[in-house]
């Protein structure tokens, strides 16, 4: 959720454009809106982690214009929402992840849509073939991120800092002993910040994960050299030491964020040796082809559909 030490708060911050086909251009042409016109933009793309920034301040013409590129299940659901907050963020989030799945994948805009998996996960599909692509999106405030992934589980999470909470009472409940440690220590603008940077990522290894809150996050560690103001790093969960994640704090002056990734094992990784026999690495549903998940809300009210990275069947 939340994150930005001061130390990295000033950080420079390059917007790189994702590299697409003459094909994906062309089909998006007459389907899709025009970049310098749209309400979301390339943000960051990092180790095949592609992120956008999707602007969700209220504006009555880009909420319409999203809502007539979702296709008739993602009316009824934005219809259905009851908050104007949340159907704001849901058809401008939407629409986003329409685009750019589209022009990413190289289809028409209307080849497009999204099955559903238990507990809510959405995968793309492209005229009616699941695709493996990975997705995750966030939002807090006026501001939504989408991670794109090829293959590899992604998780993402952005919040705005408030600081009139209990911050220390939270992070009792959601942070490990050096981390709250860390956080009774820290005092005023250099608090608020340390709270949501570690919250950012925490939850993004979660959602990357994919099983939710039923494991605790003070149940693992932020490494120590992310810890001490490190922008990166390799993480394993303490439960699943055998698969590695990409953790990577995207945190900036406007909000904190981060994202996680499952990352690819080398070849020699592909089986462990026991004694005299070969097995295959632990391999949890967390390892198969990643589906997406969707976020509504942010710290204090999550409506979470956590991503498990299972394989959908194919139509």
């Amino acid at each position: 959720m939340r994150s930005g030490l001061p130390a990295i708060c000033g950080l420079v911050w390059n917007v790189v454009r994702p590299v697409e086909s003459p094909e994906a251009r062309q089909l998006s042409t007459r389907t899709l809106v025009q970049d310098e016109e749209s309400w979301w933009n390339p943000w960051r793309e990092l180790d095949g982690v592609f992120v956008l920034h999707v602007d969700l301040t209220p504006d009555f013409q880009r909420e319409s214009h999203a809502v007539s590129m979702l296709d008739a299940l993602e009316k009824d659901r934005y219809h259905r929402l009851v908050s104007v907050r949340a159907r704001r963020e849901f058809a401008l989030c939407r629409a986003a992840l329409r685009a750019t799945l589209a022009r990413r994948l190289g289809c028409a805009h209307r080849q497009l849509s999204f099955g559903y998996l238990e507990h809510g996960k959405p995968y793309a599909k492209v005229a009616g073939r699941s695709v493996h692509r990975a997705f995750n999106v966030s939002h807090s405030g006026m501001h939504g991120l989408i991670a794109i992934s090829g293959q590899n589980c992604v998780g993402v999470d952005v919040e705005e800092r408030a600081p009139r909470r209990d911050l220390d009472g939270i992070g009792s409940f959601v942070f490990s002993p050096e981390e709250r440690q860390l956080l009774r220590i820290a005092t005023g603008r250099e608090k608020v910040q340390l709270f949501y940077r570690l919250w950012s990522m925490k939850e993004a290894l979660i959602k990357a994960l994919g099983t939710g809150f039923s494991l605790s996050p003070s149940e693992f560690e932020i490494p120590s050299p992310v810890l001490q103001g490190g922008r990166s790093c390799v993480f394993r969960f303490p439960h699943l030491p055998s698969v590695a994640w990409k953790l990577q704090d995207l945190g900036e002056l406007r909000f904190a964020a981060a994202y996680a990734c499952r990352m690819s094992p080398p070849p020699e990784a592909n089986s462990v040796r026991t004694r005299n026999r070969r097995v295959p690495p632990e391999t949890p549903s967390s390892q198969n082809t990643a589906i997406g998940s969707i976020r509504d809300g942010h710290l204090g009210r999550d409506k979470l559909f956590p991503t498990r990275c299972l394989v959908p069947a194919r139509s």
